[in-house]
């Protein structure tokens, strides 16, 4: 008894679950156009309540790149650290001497290629930043002609 009455509530309860899950909405379209234009009229703000200008997604790429290979420095640390462990611990096992000169081997290996890629990629940003940023046109003097000498 008690087993048929828990299988036909967990029934119940599994019906009434996906009656909800699959249930339509009802359609909103008559405020659509002004969800859509309230959205492009949005702007994002800091704390203080001025205006962030949008970045150059090359910038923001390459600050996400400069991110990574900082977490793999954080990888590098920590795979030196736990080999130096390994190494202390192991008690003349030669077994695990060799994990932990392979662990440090390939670490350094990983550092080496982490900090060649991180010098690329900062050397990249300068240069793209250097190339996007807003530089004012210089525009040279014209000569004065006899005309101007006398009138202006």
């Amino acid at each position: 008894m008690k087993k048929k009455l828990l299988q036909t509530f967990f029934l119940f309860s599994l019906v009434f679950f996906v009656c909800f899950v699959f249930a339509k909405t009802p359609a909103n379209a008559a405020n659509l156009k002004k969800d859509v234009m309230s959205q492009i009229g949005a702007v994002v703000t800091d704390n203080e309540g001025t205006v962030i200008q949008a970045q150059d997604p090359r910038i923001v790429v390459a600050g996400i790149i400069e991110v990574i290979l900082g977490l793999m420095g954080t990888i590098f640390i920590t795979l030196i650290v736990a080999a130096g462990y390994w190494r202390l611990t192991a008690q003349g096992e030669e077994s695990r001497i060799e994990k932990s000169t392979k662990t440090m081997q390939a670490a350094v290996i990983g550092l080496a290629v982490v900090l060649l890629g991180y010098s690329i990629t900062r050397f990249v940003v300068l240069k793209v930043y250097e190339a996007i940023k807003y530089q004012k046109p210089t525009v040279e003097e014209p000569e004065k002609g006899w005309f101007d000498k006398y009138i202006f």
